[in-house]
């Protein structure tokens, strides 16, 4: 597997604490800059203040959840272009999010890196974002 550039910089938006430090430490590892939130309010702030490469969304959060985050970033000129992908156990509960990535709990690590390289670079792949379906 590649290299990712250290410049990299991912913001975990997940109200889950175990969830937010195992994601930390496995993107760390892989040579991403992670930044942490745990609502999506806090995230939006993150969001607007650090400007990162890509989001790792979860939906259901308190506070602000992902869907609300996401029509907010949407319509904010400034990080409506911030690729976003969407961590979710239900792909099917995620209905109406336009325009993501998804990945679905639980994820191996390289699925995690392939999708988050995917969304920062869609030119270069010439299959669908991180959309993983298992029956």
């Amino acid at each position: 597997m590649e290299a990712v550039p250290k410049e990299v910089r991912v913001l975990v938006v997940d109200d889950d604490q175990h969830i937010r430090e195992a994601l930390v430490e496995v993107l760390e590892l892989e040579g991403f800059k992670p930044l942490v939130a745990e609502n999506g309010q806090r995230g939006l702030e993150l969001l607007r203040a650090e400007k990162p490469d890509v989001v790792l969304l979860d939906l259901m959060m308190p506070v602000m959840n992902g869907w609300e985050f996401r029509q907010i970033q949407v319509g904010d000129p400034l990080v409506a272009d911030i690729p976003v992908v969407v961590m979710t156990a239900h792909i099917g509960g995620a209905d109406g999010i336009d325009g993501v990535s998804f990945i679905k709990k639980p994820m191996e690590i390289e699925d995690l890196v392939d999708t988050i390289k995917r969304a920062i670079e869609p030119e270069e792949v010439d299959e669908p974002l991180g959309l993983e379906v298992q029956m």
